[in-house]
C-alpha cells in the first residue's frame, strides 16, 4: 500500500463546478432508485479524473503499489456510493452524497475493486455516517485508506511477497490489515505476490552486495573500485524506493526490516 497525498492534486476548476452542480441536482432526488440512476448517468465525472490522477500520482494502484499492467486501474469510491455492506453481509445506505467528492476517490486495480471489494465497507464502533448525519470523519473504517499515513504505516511485507501487519501492530490494527487484505484480495493473486517477491529479493540482494563490499573494504582498506561499487549499489537502492517505481513500498519495507541501520535510514529518506 502506498501513501497518497490527495491534497496535492489540484482539481480543475471546471470539473469542480460540474461536480458541484451534479451534487446539487443529486440532492433533489427523493428515492434510492432516482439517486442511483442519476449517479450512474454521471459516472463520467469521476472517470474523467483517471488520467489526471495517473499523471500526478503515477500509473500504480494505491492499494497494491502495482503498475497498471497487473490490473487496469479504476477510479473507485472508498466509501461505496450505491450501498454499503458490512462483515456480516448486512446492507445499509450507501454514501451517495459522496459520489462526486474527490476526497472519496481512489485509484485501485480492477481486480481488487470489482472482484473483491465491491460494496463492502465495514466500520468499527457504533457510529456510521448516513445521509442524515454526514460526518464520515467520525467513522473508523475497517479498511486501510492509502491517503492516511497512520493506515499505510500499519502494513509491512515479507520475503515471500505477502503483505502483513507490522510486527508491533496492536490487535485492532492487525484486524484492519488482515481484513483489508481479505476484502481487497491483496495477497490472493499469485502473479502480484511473485512480483512483490522479486522486488524484495532484488532489494535484499543489493543490501547483501553492499555489506560484502564494505567487509572487503575493511580488510583491504579504501579502494576506488569498491567506493564506486558501493555508490552504484546505493543509487540502485534509492531507485527501487522512488515513488514512481513498481512496488517501491515493498523495497522500502525490505530496507526498514533490515538489521542494518544504514538501510533503515535509507528507507526513511524522502
Amino acid at each position: 500500500m502506498r501513501l497518497i497525498d490527495l491534497k496535492s492534486f489540484a482539481v480543475p476548476a471546471e470539473w469542480q463546478a460540474r461536480a458541484a452542480a451534479a451534487r446539487e441536482e443529486l440532492e433533489q432526488k427523493t428515492s434510492d432508485l432516482e439517486r442511483l440512476t442519476f449517479i450512474k448517468n454521471h459516472s463520467q465525472l469521476w472517470r474523467e479524473l483517471r488520467g489526471q490522477l495517473i499523471k500526478h500520482f503515477g500509473n500504480k494502484c494505491w492499494y497494491t503499489d502495482a503498475p497498471e499492467y497487473v490490473a487496469k486501474l479504476d477510479v473507485e469510491h472508498f466509501r461505496p456510493k450505491a450501498e454499503a455492506v458490512d462483515l456480516s453481509e448486512t446492507k445499509r445506505e450507501g454514501y451517495w452524497w459522496l459520489a462526486f467528492d474527490l476526497d472519496n476517490l481512489r485509484l485501485c486495480g480492477q481486480i481488487m475493486n470489482r472482484e473483491h471489494k465491491k460494496c463492502y465497507f465495514p466500520v468499527l464502533g457504533s457510529f456510521v455516517a448516513s445521509s442524515n448525519c454526514r460526518k464520515p470523519w467520525l467513522e473508523k473504517p475497517v479498511f486501510l485508506d492509502p491517503i492516511r499515513p497512520a493506515d499505510v504505516e500499519l502494513v509491512a511485507y515479507a520475503e515471500d511477497g505477502r503483505m502483513h501487519p507490522k510486527p508491533d501492530a496492536e490487535e485492532v490494527e492487525r484486524f484492519r490489515v488482515e481484513k483489508t487484505d481479505e476484502y481487497f484480495g491483496l495477497n490472493a493473486h499469485q502473479p502480484l505476490v511473485e512480483a512483490r517477491q522479486r522486488t524484495w529479493q532484488t532489494c535484499f540482494g543489493l543490501i547483501h552486495d553492499y555489506m560484502k563490499s564494505k567487509e572487503m573494504e575493511k580488510r583491504l582498506g579504501w579502494d576506488p573500485v569498491l567506493d564506486t561499487e558501493q555508490d552504484t549499489i546505493l543509487r540502485s537502492l534509492r531507485q527501487l524506493i522512488r515513488p514512481s517505481e513498481p512496488f517501491a513500498t515493498i523495497a522500502a519495507s525490505c530496507l526498514m526490516q533490515s538489521q542494518y541501520r544504514w538501510a533503515n535510514r535509507l528507507a526513511s529518506q524522502p
